[in-house]
C-alpha cells in the first residue's frame, strides 16, 4: 500500500471533483470505524480495511459526474466486499447517513468478490 503522500498525490491526479472525494473519504472513515470496532470484530471477524478500498472506489467512479452514480460505484464496491447480508446493510445505513445515498430499489448488493476475514478466538 501506498504511503498517504503517494495516496494523495494519487487521488488528486484522477479529476474528481474535489465534493466527492471529501464526501467518499466521509463514508470510508465510518466504514472503518465500524469494521475496526471490538464489537464487530468480535461479532464478524477483522477485515482488513485500509485506504486501498477508497483508492479502489475513486478509481472506479472517476470519470462520474453525478454524485449519485459515483455513491453507487462506492456503496457498489464496499458492499461487495463484506460477506453477511446485515454488514452490507450496515454499510448501507452509512452510505444513507453521511451521504445521503440509497440504493434503488431492487438495487442487489453484489458478495461475488467478499474478502475473507480473519476470526479471532480466545487462546487456551
Amino acid at each position: 500500500l501506498a504511503s498517504p503522500s503517494a495516496q494523495t498525490a494519487l487521488i488528486s491526479q484522477l479529476e474528481i471533483d474535489p465534493n466527492f472525494v471529501l464526501l467518499a473519504q466521509k463514508v470510508h472513515e465510518k466504514i472503518v470505524e465500524l469494521l475496526l470496532s471490538e464489537q464487530f470484530i468480535m461479532k464478524r471477524g477483522l477485515y482488513l480495511i485500509n485506504a486501498s478500498w477508497l483508492i479502489d472506489w475513486l478509481k472506479s467512479a472517476a470519470s462520474e459526474q453525478r454524485l449519485d452514480a459515483f455513491m453507487h460505484i462506492g456503496w457498489t464496491k464496499y458492499t461487495s466486499k463484506l460477506r453477511h447480508d446485515s454488514i452490507r446493510n450496515q454499510i448501507t445505513e452509512i452510505f444513507k447517513q453521511q451521504a445521503r445515498f440509497t440504493p434503488a430499489p431492487g438495487q442487489k448488493q453484489i458478495a461475488d468478490t467478499t474478502e475473507t476475514p480473519y476470526v479471532l478466538t480466545d487462546r487456551v
